[in-house]
């Protein structure tokens, strides 16, 4: 009996340290792809941290509403959601412009371009004038500034979305291609967390009359110091490889383009001056 089940024992531990091999094989890779992650992440911070400013002035300025609404909108509500909307109207323009642009100049000029744009508009918002604090003349300039500022910061986080996927899609190790993807995502959830958590924290330190007074500024203007971090990461950042690699073949194209028009503007050179030659010839023996 005992050597009857001692097959079955056998094909039991085979098959059960096959099952434990590729469990460690599995952890193994998971380890690795975890590394990878984890250099990739170091490597493209500047991108990360630019595209949750990005988010985060969406979230924030949905969650002062009331405040917005009160210095720049004369208590309108719905004017200042349109103020909200008009960055999803220009946004796929902006995607447009900045994907012609990193495809001509580069992944990594347009997105240098496209978080100095957006800190500019996420900061001045922060500075403008309104009729809360100001009176009805500056109200007016600001509800125009505002309008006119959240249109540039759609405008360049389109192109910050254009820019960036590009960007990590080819830089990323094949082997993480699509987590690292994933993480421009990742940043959108991040960014809304800090709006709301900045928002409520606000709303609990001050009284209502602060906030509407010079309370909401802050949010905004916060966004000055990592938005400048990111700037100067991002223009340290290399260009992609594969951007490099079609600027190099443009560049023989054009070299080629240009020797074969030199080589046929030599041609024509050659056969106008075997013209006048014969023309000369016949002149002189008519």
């Amino acid at each position: 009996r005992y050597q009857a089940q001692e097959p079955f024992r056998s094909a039991c531990c085979v098959h059960r340290r096959a099952a434990m091999g590729v469990l460690k094989s599995i952890r193994n890779d998971e380890s690795s792809h975890a590394r990878l992650l984890g250099k990739f992440v170091l490597q493209v911070w500047p991108l990360l941290l630019g595209n949750v400013l990005e988010w985060y002035e969406y979230a924030i300025y949905g969650f002062l509403v009331p405040q917005v609404t009160a210095n720049f909108f004369h208590g309108s509500a719905s004017a200042a959601w349109l103020g909200f909307a008009v960055n999803f109207v220009v946004r796929p323009v902006g995607g447009f412009v900045f994907g012609w642009a990193a495809d001509r100049y580069g992944r990594r000029k347009a997105t240098v371009v496209s978080v100095l744009g957006m800190m500019v508009a996420t900061v001045g918002q922060g500075l403008l004038p309104s009729s809360y604090c100001c009176g009805p003349a500056a109200g007016r300039v600001g509800t125009v500034l505002i309008m006119t500022l959240r249109g540039m910061q759609g405008f360049c986080t389109g192109g910050e979305s254009a820019a960036i996927l590009p960007y990590i899609a080819e830089i990323a190790p094949g082997q993480i291609k699509c987590t690292a993807a994933s993480m421009f995502m990742l940043t959108l959830c991040v960014a809304f967390f800090l709006g709301s958590s900045f928002a409520f924290l606000l709303t609990l330190l001050l009284d209502e009359a602060h906030m509407m007074l010079w309370g909401w500024r802050i949010p905004f203007l916060v966004c000055l110091i990592p938005g400048t971090v990111s700037l100067w990461g991002r223009q340290n950042l290399p260009e992609s490889p594969e951007f490099l690699e079609w600027q190099e073949n443009q560049k023989q194209r054009l070299d080629q383009q240009k020797h074969e028009e030199q080589q046929l503007q030599a041609e024509a050179n050659l056969v106008r001056s075997c013209w006048q030659r014969a023309r000369s010839f016949c002149d002189e023996h008519a």
